[in-house]
């Protein structure tokens, strides 16, 4: 994707979120991401889309007043998602060794 691309936000892109998930979430993991599905927790302690969807903190700070990027993937979706997120709520995180 174009830098443009990457910072719009929604589901955009045509087949990088197939690239970043494990084949059991449906992609084809050739980024070595390996992506599963963990859904995320809201701040009041309820867990949302368990089973549907992986959703991931993303390392640039932002998105409207107080809140952080989120990255989203879906497995009916070859897209990556991009939205703003509420810095309470809880979403998956990678871990990469130097």
């Amino acid at each position: 994707m174009s830098p443009t691309v990457v910072n719009n936000i929604n589901w955009r892109g045509t087949n990088e979120g197939d690239a970043l998930k494990a084949v059991s979430f449906g992609g084809n993991n050739s980024s070595g991401f390996t992506a599963l599905i963990g859904g995320y927790r809201i701040s009041n302690g309820m867990f949302a889309h368990e089973g549907f969807l992986g959703s991931w903190w993303s390392a640039t700070e932002g998105g409207y007043g107080s809140d952080a990027w989120r990255r989203e993937l879906n497995p009916s979706n070859s897209k990556v998602r991009r939205l703003s997120f509420d810095k309470e709520d809880w979403v998956s995180v990678r871990c990469v060794k130097d």
